[in-house]
């Protein structure tokens, strides 16, 4: 990867739980499997 710094904002969430980027953007985590465990 690039050596390169980012300029953000890290907002933790819980599944179900919705952050609203800007008036027409809104995230929502959700839960997934993975036959191999993700980190």
């Amino acid at each position: 990867m690039g050596q390169v710094e980012l300029n953000l904002d890290l907002v933790a969430l819980d599944v179900g739980e919705t952050y609203e980027m800007r008036n027409d953007l809104v995230v929502r985590p959700f839960r997934t499997h993975h036959v191999i465990p993700s980190q």
